[in-house]
């Protein structure tokens, strides 16, 4: 549990300065529900600031496993190396921040009103 703490510390404070994040799992030897339960936390927390969140795993083949029983996928994309998370970085269009999609939302409704 502390590492999972630490790793959802130091996301968010990177999230918090604005920054795109790889998250490099390549070396990690076990991950457990908690870890997984920040990554799915931070790819939230990513969206809401419209920053990018990819994965780098090509990590040991238990980590892997509980990453596809995870379906991680679905909210982060993977990559298996720097290189190829470097390219889906800049390959990513930024999800829009919340005040984007607020004003998005007003504007539907203003467009509803008239």
């Amino acid at each position: 549990m502390a590492n999972a703490s630490l790793l959802s510390d130091e996301i968010e404070e990177t999230l918090a300065s604005g920054d795109d994040l790889i998250l490099d799992l390549s070396q990690a030897t076990f991950i457990d529900s908690s870890v997984i339960h920040v990554l799915f936390a931070s790819a939230r927390a990513a969206a809401a600031r419209g920053r990018r969140l990819v994965l780098q795993v090509g990590t040991a083949p238990i980590v892997e496993r509980a990453l596809e029983l995870a379906a991680i996928e679905r909210v982060v994309a993977r990559a298996h190396d720097r290189e190829e998370a470097v390219r889906l970085l800049q390959q990513q269009t930024p999800p829009p921040s919340r005040e984007q999609r607020l004003s998005v939302g007003s504007e539907r409704r203003s467009h509803l009103d008239a």
